[in-house]
């Protein structure tokens, strides 16, 4: 498709006065010989490592030079002296360990990229005024020079995965007034306003930046943080670290600016100090990814974070909270909003967590949740209780991991669905449950209110005490299940209960699309199983084209 669009475009720019010379990733090794350049509006010469470029060249028309992904090539110290009317320039990979002088003549340079680059001083950046687009992500850049602050037009700046960078010049982003986007993710070293050497940058200077509308930024301690730090209205993205966070796949998942637009995570402080910071709470109630990791003094979301509710939030990560005992306390007077628009939440190794919501939860809470994971939470007894299984109306993935007290997972008991609502569960597609060892059920109280017919797969892994797991009543919803896993379940005996029924019963059981969709079957180490499947069910099993014991 890449090529498609690069041929299209070839052919018609000469339509338009452009006339483009693309020699990209053909192994180029010597300069073309055509005789002039001056026509030339673009050139593409990226991923050819060893050309032996000329001297000068003179192009009074190019507007853009991709060079990217060349690193070998050597530009002789005059080259660009003849580019005076180049906008956007890409010198991605390179090892520049001194910028050409020849840079300073790109005088109406817009966009200039040099990522992943191996840079010495590149002080002689500051001197394109007219530049509005810097990216020096992934490069090896240890400091930000103050010539920086002459790029009064600059409009994005990326130092981004920049691992080595320790000093940002203090002044050069207050200077960056039309700055609309700062990338900075692995600077931490901000000063407060009471430091005495005052040569690193503050965290005052981005109030200065009035136009901001996206902003990546981390904080090794909100002690240096101003209280009173206010960001315009129109920053609508922004990924916030606060603490050192160990980079992981798990983390970076939800890093990714395609899922959510604002982020936050917060590792390793006192839940005082984010009270204290009347900007982050500001942040916090217009967070859609927000991850906690070992947060002291935390004992619910709801009452100590935001008190008017997390309206705007969409994924949640607790991890490693050892204070925290509920998700969401109703029994304090919660706010109506409180996550009404949370749709993954993920629980890891919270040893004190009793309840995800204690008490009745306010009217649409966790109404659109899709995914539940709860791990190694050892004081937890039921997952999902009947006043928190009623709300969940879109409910597709749940997974429980290492929760050594829990007796069962979804609470029915006493719920009530009357003739024509949607049942629970109808929506769940994937059931995941490992090391369990005191669950005894999984459906704890009538099952009529229940549907499984949404249900694709199940797992189920080290339940030793489980004996049951679907009744004749949850058989008959299982259309959709194609996949069942399960193995060191030592005392499961039916993975379909058997149960007397009358002849119109029976018959509806047979004629049942029950299993008609199931594809896969594993079972392993569970020695006390009597049978897998009865006659009737048999019938149904068409599809079933792996049965592994």
């Amino acid at each position: 498709m890449h090529d498609v669009v690069r041929d299209f475009a070839l052919n018609i720019a000469p339509k338009y006065n452009h006339q483009f010379m693309v020699k990209a990733g053909i192994g180029l090794r010597e300069w073309t010989n055509i005789d002039t350049f001056e026509d030339f509006t673009c050139i593409s010469l990226m991923s050819n490592n060893t050309i032996e470029l000329p001297n000068e060249l003179e192009c009074p028309k190019l507007q853009v030079l991709m060079v990217q992904g060349s690193a070998k090539i050597c530009f002789p110290g005059n080259f660009f002296q003849g580019m005076k009317n180049l906008n956007v320039l890409n010198l991605s990979g390179f090892r520049l360990f001194s910028l050409l002088d020849s840079v300073s003549f790109l005088s109406n340079l817009r966009t200039l990229y040099i990522s992943d680059g191996e840079l010495g001083d590149i002080g002689v950046i500051g001197k394109l005024s007219k530049l509005e687009i810097l990216c020096l992500s992934e490069s090896n850049i240890k400091e930000i020079p103050i010539s920086f602050s002459q790029l009064s037009n600059l409009r994005l700046l990326d130092l981004n995965d920049c691992w080595e960078l320790t000093l940002k010049s203090r002044g050069v982003i207050f200077s960056l007034k039309k700055l609309e986007e700062l990338y900075i993710n692995r600077f931490w070293e901000w000063e407060s306003e009471s430091e005495i050497l005052k040569s690193n940058a503050n965290l005052v200077e981005l109030q200065a930046l009035s136009r901001l509308t996206h902003l990546e930024i981390s904080i090794s301690n909100l002690d240096l943080s101003p209280k009173l730090l206010v960001f315009p209205n129109n920053l609508s993205k922004f990924k916030l670290r606060i603490g050192y966070i160990e980079y992981s796949n798990h983390f970076d998942e939800y890093l990714d600016g395609s899922r959510y637009s604002r982020y936050m995570c917060a590792s390793q402080t006192n839940i005082s100090k984010i009270h204290d910071c009347c900007w982050v709470k500001g942040l916090l109630k217009r967070t859609e990814c927000l991850i906690l990791k070992k947060i002291a003094n935390l004992e619910s979301i709801s009452h100590n974070l935001v008190e008017d509710g997390f309206n705007e939030l969409k994924y949640l990560d607790i991890t490693l909270c050892d204070e925290i005992k509920y998700l969401l306390n109703a029994m304090e007077g919660t706010p109506n909003s409180t996550f009404h628009n949370l749709e993954e939440l993920n629980i890891y190794c919270n040893p004190n967590l009793v309840e995800l919501c204690h008490g009745q939860p306010p009217a649409l809470s966790f109404s659109k949740l899709k995914v539940l994971k709860v791990t190694s939470c050892s004081n937890m007894l039921s997952v999902v209780p009947s006043h928190l299984l009623q709300s969940l109306q879109n409910f597709q993935t749940f997974k429980t991991y290492g929760c050594r007290s829990v007796v069962y997972i979804f609470d029915c008991k006493d719920i009530k669905i009357a003739e024509g609502e949607t049942k629970l569960l109808s929506s769940l597609e994937h059931l995941e449950l490992k090391e369990l060892p005191e669950l005894s059920h999984i459906w704890k109280g009538d099952h009529q209110s229940i549907s499984l017919h949404n249900l694709k797969e199940v797992k189920i892994w080290s339940c030793s005490k489980l004996i049951k797991l679907f009744s004749p009543t949850l058989l008959q919803s299982l259309i959709c299940l194609e996949e069942i896993d399960i193995a060191y379940c030592n005392n499961l005996e039916e993975i379909f209960e058997k149960k007397e029924a009358l002849d119109e019963e029976l018959d509806h059981i047979i004629t049942s699309p029950s299993l008609g969709n199931l594809t896969s079957m594993y079972i392993e180490n569970c020695h006390k199983l009597k049978n897998l499947f009865t006659p009737s069910i048999v019938k149904c099993l068409g599809k079933l084209k792996r049965l592994e014991l």
